[in-house]
């Protein structure tokens, strides 16, 4: 497994609409002041997003994280699952044959100046009688003008 491969997919940077927006500062809990901000900040076109899946493959092991990250110049964020923000671990179309994905970590990061979208799992088996296992690492981050990066710890 010490030589997966490792592959990330990333959106064009798209604007963010009004209705978008006030859909996000719903799922952020924001008071009304902070929702108007939100709103007119996406009336100005000044709030961008990435869409994004980043895929750990090491023979008959494939597992992915997808997001949706939003920055402004200020913050990058990422919302709870199920919001216009998203980060979701173990995927559509992660897979494993004669390994066992045991998920540790799936982070959800608020607004910050850069934010890292975290997955770590464990992939365990047994290799003649005796168990194996390792712990992989998948970070995909982004700061607060849409420059990312995308690295893997461990496996």
């Amino acid at each position: 497994m010490c030589n997966a491969t490792v592959t990330v997919e990333v959106s064009d940077p798209k604007l963010v609409s009004v209705p978008e927006a006030k859909r996000e500062a719903a799922s952020l809990g924001l008071d009304a002041a902070e929702t108007q901000e939100l709103v007119s900040a996406a009336a100005a076109q000044q709030i961008n997003t990435h869409n994004w899946t980043h895929t750990y493959w090491g023979g008959s092991i494939v597992e992915k994280h997808v997001g949706r990250t939003f920055f402004n110049g200020t913050h990058a964020w990422i919302a709870s699952a199920g919001s216009p923000g998203y980060h979701v671990c173990h995927s559509e179309g992660s897979w494993a044959a004669g390994f066992s994905i045991t998920q540790h970590e799936c982070t959800q990061p608020g607004a910050s100046s850069s934010v890292d979208a975290h997955y770590r799992f464990d992939v365990s088996a047994a290799y003649q009688g005796s168990p194996v296992s390792f712990t992989v690492g998948l970070h995909w981050v982004c700061d607060r003008f849409g420059n990312y990066s995308a690295y893997q710890v461990g496996g």
